[in-house]
């Protein structure tokens, strides 16, 4: 990743060089170092903030957003009936697409952000609106928490890699952080 790259994703996210930092679990030099081309940014590192941009555009409150689904046969090239709707956030659109699901022959091409930034295609909108629902009813699957618990496993290693890493920092911050049973 180059230094401009991170540092436009870092703005066009609204984030400040020390939430970076905490979210790293290094220190704001560190950041504007990786920023200003000084040191490299670690491979862990590139991962990290890539998923991390992709759950920050995932957020309800993130807009303004655009829902692109149509009508009919299953092919989108033969579809006379695609329809592009905006919504200020995330949590619009999939309330709208949840409301959209109930019509049998449609079919979601996704939810876009103002960059032209894929939120969710194809079938990942029908999951986002079964998570929503789930997380309207505050209920998480055994698959889910699995999934959650290996996400947190993969993240755990990923930050041990990285340089200039937060000490104090313990295995009980992350479940903490996400919610979790342990």
């Amino acid at each position: 990743m180059r230094p401009e790259d991170f540092k436009r994703w870092r703005v066009q996210l609204g984030a400040t060089q020390a939430s970076v930092a905490q979210l790293f679990r290094v220190n704001r030099a560190t950041i504007q170092n990786w920023e200003a081309g000084r040191t490299r940014i670690p491979e862990a590192a590139e991962s990290l903030w890539l998923r991390q941009a992709q759950r920050w555009r995932q957020r309800p409150e993130y807009g303004p957003v655009t829902l692109h689904y149509y009508a009919g046969p299953k092919n989108i090239l033969t579809s006379t009936n695609s329809r592009i709707e905006p919504f200020p956030t995330n949590d619009a659109a999939l309330r709208r697409a949840r409301d959209l699901a109930k019509q049998t022959d449609l079919h979601f091409i996704g939810v876009i952000d103002d960059n032209d930034e894929p939120i969710w295609m194809g079938d990942q909108v029908r999951t986002e609106i079964q998570v929503m629902e789930r997380r309207e009813n505050r209920t998480r699957t055994p698959e889910e928490v699995e999934a959650i618990h290996r996400a947190i496993r993969e993240i755990q290693d990923k930050i041990k890699a990285l340089p200039d890493r937060d000490p104090t920092f313990t295995d009980k911050d992350l479940y903490d952080e996400y919610g979790l049973p342990k």
